[in-house]
């Protein structure tokens, strides 16, 4: 590109790790998320309290198979449940406990309740392929 670039805007990232960041009254924290979260990009995240324990949990999804051919997909993942816990972190619950396997290429989850009985379901938005009904297991229950 030569000359070109060199009035370009330039941007660097310090970090790459997916993470949450938790306001502690004004003070923000960064937490990094496990390593099985790490596997591939997050596209969709449900905070909620999923097992009736009345701390909330974490459930994200995603994968990436729509990038240019040099790259080559990011598609490792199947969806994670992280169950929170009284000291305010959240402890990784495999798919083999919940139910949760989302390996397509997530671009979206939401939470749908039904009132007659406590079993939380996921409707997750697959790109170029059919949107999912999930139930999720309730780790402990």
């Amino acid at each position: 590109y030569g000359e070109v670039l060199i009035g370009a805007l330039h941007i660097e990232a310090q970090m790459f790790e997916s993470v949450i960041i938790i306001n502690q009254g004004g003070k923000f924290v960064i937490k990094k998320l496990p390593n099985r979260a790490q596997i591939a990009p997050i596209n969709g995240i449900i905070y909620e309290d999923l097992d009736g324990d009345h701390i909330k949990d974490i459930t994200i999804a995603g994968n990436l198979r729509v990038s240019e051919v040099e790259t080559g997909n990011a598609d490792a993942g199947v969806g994670l449940f992280l169950k929170g816990n009284k000291d305010g972190w959240f402890e990784e619950v495999g798919p083999e406990e919940t139910g949760l396997n989302v390996d397509k290429d997530v671009r979206n989850i939401a939470l749908i309740r039904k009132t007659y009985i406590y079993s939380p379901l996921l409707l997750v938005a697959n790109n170029n392929s059919f949107a999912q009904l999930i139930k999720i297991k309730s780790p402990g229950h």
